[in-house]
């Protein structure tokens, strides 16, 4: 038997139960280690139609490269929800909720996810119906992914986040864009890179300076090897920089 999280009442606990429910309040929780986290299905603050505008906002933004609004080819969005892992107070304050997937995802964008905390209102969630999803990720280590600190004074929440998933093709590359449900945030992690002509001129620029020094200091052998050697660390990242950026553009990594 444990407390339940929001009235306090006494929730009976079955061996192997994952999600059990306050008869009194009806609150949902989610148990594990002998400690009882509130569970909520939180309800979308914004529509399809007002993500697909916040999705659209982005490509036209310096983020995106100039003209992947009108190039790119785009699907069949979706609306879905996610299980987080939602932490306040300790080192992160009330204000917000920092969230961590609480199961395994190859969707890197979902890592990182903040919102405003009055988003996390137990009156304004959707019900709750017996749950088959478990968290694979566990609280302790979900607080390190985020880096949460503060031991009690930390309020966890298991939550399910309404999320809107665009996907796009661009240069015959599959990419897509995630917009939240509550705060409408447009989260990308993986997305084609910018022109790569300004980092060329830095790269050519550095290669004219390496013959300016070497005209300059003809003949004098430990400068021209000392001022070499500052030009050739900056020069050789912008190198290894360009071509890493060419092999990304092409799909090689």
């Amino acid at each position: 038997m444990l407390p339940c999280t929001q009235c306090g009442n006494t929730v009976v606990v079955d061996d192997g139960q994952s999600y059990v429910r306050c008869f009194n309040c009806n609150q949902m929780a989610y148990a594990a280690n002998n400690q009882l986290v509130p569970y909520l299905r939180l309800s979308p603050q914004i529509d399809l139609t007002e993500a697909g505008a916040t999705m659209r906002r982005w490509f036209a933004s310096e983020a995106a490269p100039a003209g992947l609004q009108g190039v790119a080819m785009m699907g069949q969005p979706k609306a879905y929800d996610f299980m987080f892992w939602s932490f306040s107070g300790g080192n992160v304050g009330f204000d917000r909720q920092v969230m961590v997937p609480a199961v395994s995802t190859v969707l890197r964008e979902l890592y990182g996810l903040s919102v405003p905390s009055h988003f996390i209102n137990p009156d304004a969630a959707i019900e709750v119906e017996e749950e088959a999803v478990v968290p694979t990720v566990g609280r302790e280590r979900a607080m390190a992914q985020a880096g949460v600190s503060g031991g009690e004074n930390v309020q966890a929440w298991l939550v399910r986040v309404p999320l809107y998933e665009f996907p796009y093709q661009f240069n015959g590359r599959a990419f897509r864009v995630i917009v939240d449900g509550l705060a409408g945030q447009c989260l990308v992690d993986r997305f084609p890179r910018k022109p790569v002509s300004t980092w060329l001129v830095f790269l050519l620029l550095g290669m004219a300076a390496f013959g300016i020094e070497g005209w300059i200091l003809w003949g004098n052998g430990i400068g021209l090897a000392l001022v070499y050697l500052l030009t050739a660390v900056p020069a050789l990242l912008m190198t290894w920089l360009v071509m890493k950026r060419r092999r990304e553009d092409r799909g090689d990594g």
